[in-house]
């Protein structure tokens, strides 16, 4: 490789000589050419000429917003991390085209691009961009239509609910009644547990005793037929 750049190289050619009519050799035509040719830019370079509109905006947790479109990326995320969401930075970008921009970096001095927060956003520039958000004459139609729709349903359920509200009172009372019986059944409960273990039971201690069975007499003797019948 050393012999091919270092002697090869600098040896006139016929290759080179012959379309050329002069003597040239390949290093000579390399440099020849690389002085006349213009390389084509890089895709980066070339988005960054169309970005022409500059502004500047806040950051936020959520990235940077510019005429009401949201950016965000993971360098993006990287600059927030290190000046924090208070600070300020400039953008550029190209008014014919929301899906991405160009945000400057004031550590480096250079910008990097930003695409759009949302996924798969649509080719378009910024002001249709804006209108596409604003809502159209027919959905702020539908949006009346079930707005409508919604208060009228709503107006029938109130007049069905007014009309079962006798139903519902009595279903309160039966509630109510039945709660007032629960309460005095725990009132009751905590009465006697104020009290002595079976002191609700009669003093009496006969009035408390079973009824003591009498004895049966038996006769002494067995009795006669006639008086059986």
């Amino acid at each position: 490789m050393k012999w091919i750049y270092d002697v090869y190289a600098l040896k006139i050619r016929r290759i080179l000589h012959s379309p050329l009519r002069q003597a040239e050799s390949p290093s000579d035509s390399w440099r020849r050419l690389e002085a006349e040719m213009l390389l084509p830019p890089a895709p980066a370079d070339i988005r960054s000429i169309f970005m022409v509109e500059k502004t500047v905006r806040r950051l936020h947790r959520y990235g940077v917003e510019v005429c009401g479109v949201h950016f965000h990326s993971d360098q993006l995320r990287d600059l927030i991390s290190r000046i924090g969401t208070t600070a300020s930075v400039e953008v550029r970008y190209d008014p014919a085209d929301a899906r991405e921009i160009a945000v400057l970096d004031p550590d480096t001095g250079k910008h990097f691009s930003v695409a759009a927060k949302a996924e798969g956003f649509l080719a378009v520039s910024f002001e249709e961009a804006k209108n596409l958000r604003r809502a159209s004459d027919e959905a702020k139609a539908k949006d009346r239509k079930a707005r409508s729709l919604a208060a009228q349903m709503a107006a029938e359920a109130q007049i069905l609910a007014e009309s079962r509200k006798p139903a519902k009172r009595a279903s309160s009372l039966k509630r109510a009644r039945s709660e007032e019986r629960e309460r005095q059944r725990r009132r009751e409960i905590l009465d006697r547990t104020n009290q002595t273990p079976r002191s609700h039971i009669s003093d009496v201690q006969t009035a408390n005793q079973p009824t003591r069975k009498l004895a049966v007499r038996r006769g002494t003797r067995l009795p006669e037929l006639e008086q059986m019948e």
